[in-house]
């Protein structure tokens, strides 16, 4: 109780080993198996009633004072015959499942090292003793990944390994994994012997204590999309934790899709953990698709594509799929007490493809509230129900515009804010949501010029030929939008005197002639380039009325026909990547 009032669950390590006054008692009823077919450590033949009943209420003792789980050890043993073993290991992780159900009611929690076919209505599994060593990590992760194909979804290692203590970079690493495994399950210990020398804060530096806080933090924030993707596993048998192959089963990489160590934890992540001493990268094979690099969240790679992840101890290399929707937040307490007054709170996190909708099929606890997001003619809709939680949105997107929630326009850094360094949309929620953005250009888009993310940003999407079309004029002022936006001009106001006039020079170039008052004597020009509108450089200059000088490197020139006309012009290969161009004019002495 005393534990339970700071919101820790105490579970036992068991197994079902009959010794001492069990093993006299048992033997004294006859409910132990035969010794001659059993080795030293038999146990109670459950398929016995009277057997079952009696260890049954062994157990109770424990659970009567409050204990809530069991990690289930041995089974696999023979202590019991060989004949008999799988059902007698099922029967007893049977017994310890309902007595914790009746003691209490929807709380109660067990995993086992070793379990058979029928056994997993009752119980979770851990991959057992494996050794703490890189190869070990490897082999757990392929443990896990076997669980899931066979249908045992809820699964976690000793992480660190069993058989000795982990080095701190071992221990960094097999953290980072876990975090993203079903099951999170640490095993700690200080004492003289090696094995028990492996606790972060008492036995390593503070680097593995900062990687172990950042990867408990992940593992407990996944909670709402690890937990939907687990009920998702009772329904359709699809594993939290599970091979590439079985999102991609056409790809013809079956190495990489199956043994390499990587996967896909729920139908949106790519987990690569780093595998190897002393790395500080790993290949990582991308299946087709688009993925952004969740740890920089600004890297978008098109697979399917072999690549090199940046990998530091501090760091697993994750990649987010295009249009996957992540629920990520603190929905559950526990033993958070430094929190005053609490409450839960949800973060869904939103990955939207320009191109095809998604679906997140979010489990409340009670029931399943789907999720769904859609992007069609430059806006973006999202849509669920209520999840019982409040929270916030993260809409993983480029310059977004109008933001309406259930209907009523928000007004920015007031009822959301757009954070332009993560293009991440954040919009707060409660209740049913149904959510418009306007202008909605997502990371995935194929690449813009600026121009166009410009045009995009502020007049609309391309798919409007009023705004967009070459000839697009709304404002009748005779310029077309493609021409004011490139001066950074109101599309929607008469200002023609700012106008560029643009045609396609015979040399295969772009020409933008520049009429001047014709009494002007020596003029200066320099072109300068942008991509941003903020940061300017020079990329031509022309003195004097002297000939083209172009900066080396740069693909524009400019030039004058000299007094009397006074044209200047800018000529730039119609290959180069579009970007802004000003002129600036200086007259004799510098006056610009």
């Amino acid at each position: 109780s005393a534990l339970q009032s700071q919101g820790l669950n105490l579970m036992l390590w068991i197994s079902d080993h009959c010794w001492s006054g069990l093993h006299d008692e048992g033997a004294a009823n006859g409910w132990l198996f035969d010794p001659a077919k059993t080795n030293a450590y038999t146990t109670a033949d459950f398929s016995n009633a009277g057997a079952y009943e009696w260890f049954g209420r062994k157990l109770d003792t424990f659970v009567n004072l409050g204990v809530k789980g069991y990690k289930i050890d041995r089974l696999d043993e023979r202590e019991s015959p060989d004949a008999a073993n799988n059902r007698n290991n099922t029967l007893f992780q049977k017994l310890a499942r309902e007595g914790l159900e009746r003691g209490h009611p929807g709380e109660g929690f067990t995993f086992s090292r070793c379990a058979s076919d029928r056994a997993r209505r009752h119980t979770a599994i851990w991959n057992g003793d494996s050794y703490a060593t890189f190869t070990g990590l490897q082999f757990s992760i392929l443990c896990g990944l076997r669980s899931g194909i066979i249908n045992f979804p809820m699964w976690g290692s000793d992480t660190g390994g069993y058989r000795s203590a982990p080095t701190e970079e071992l221990f960094a690493r097999w953290l980072q994994f876990s975090a993203y495994s079903p099951m999170m399950q640490v095993l700690v210990g200080s004492g003289s012997q090696a094995l028990a020398r492996r606790s972060p804060w008492y036995d390593y530096s503070p680097v593995l204590v900062a990687v172990a806080r950042e990867q408990a933090d992940a593992h407990h924030d996944l909670m709402p999309y690890s937990r939907s993707q687990l009920y998702q596993a009772t329904v359709t048998g699809m594993p939290v934790m599970r091979p590439i192959m079985f999102e991609f089963p056409d790809d013809p990489n079956i190495e990489a899709t199956t043994t390499n160590c990587t996967y896909m934890f729920g139908a949106g992540l790519l987990v690569a953990p780093a595998i190897a001493a002393g790395a500080t990268a790993r290949d990582v094979y991308l299946p087709a698709g688009k993925w952004l690099d969740y740890n920089d969240r600004s890297t978008v790679r098109t697979g399917p594509a072999n690549i090199t992840a940046s990998a530091p101890l501090d760091k697993i290399p994750l990649f987010v799929r295009e249009g996957a929707i992540i629920p990520r937040g603190d929905i559950y307490r526990g033993n958070n007490m430094w929190t005053p007054g609490w409450q839960p709170s949800l973060r869904i996190e939103m990955f939207p493809s320009p191109s095809a909708p998604s679906v997140f099929p979010y489990y409340t606890g009670a029931a399943v509230k789907e999720i769904t997001c859609s992007a069609s003619g430059g806006s973006l809709s999202v849509q669920f129900g209520d999840l019982g939680t409040p929270g916030n949105l993260e809409i993983q997107c480029v310059n977004p515009g109008n933001v309406t929630r259930n209907g009523i326009l928000l007004a920015p850094s007031v009822d959301y804010e757009y954070l332009a360094a993560s293009s991440i949309l954040r919009v707060p929620f409660s209740g049913a949501t149904v959510l418009q953005v306007r202008n909605f250009s997502s990371v995935f888009a194929s690449s813009r010029s600026p121009h166009e993310a410009w045009r995009m940003e502020n007049f609309g999407n391309s798919g409007n030929p009023i705004v967009s079309s070459p000839d697009a004029d709304p404002d009748g002022d005779g310029l077309v939008n493609l021409v004011e936006y490139a001066l950074g001009s109101n599309p929607n106001a008469k200002d023609a005197g700012t106008a560029l006039p643009t045609t396609a020079a015979a040399d295969g170039q772009l020409e933008y002639l520049v009429n001047l008052d014709s009494s002007l004597g020596d003029v200066n020009y320099t072109v300068q380039s942008s991509t941003d509108l903020v940061v300017w450089q020079d990329i031509a200059t022309s003195a004097g009325g002297a000939k083209a000088m172009a900066v080396p490197g740069s693909g524009a020139s400019v030039s004058d026909s000299g007094a009397g006309r006074r044209q200047a012009s800018i000529k730039v290969p119609a290959s180069e990547p579009q970007n802004f161009l000003r002129l600036k004019i200086s007259l004799a002495g510098g006056v610009p």
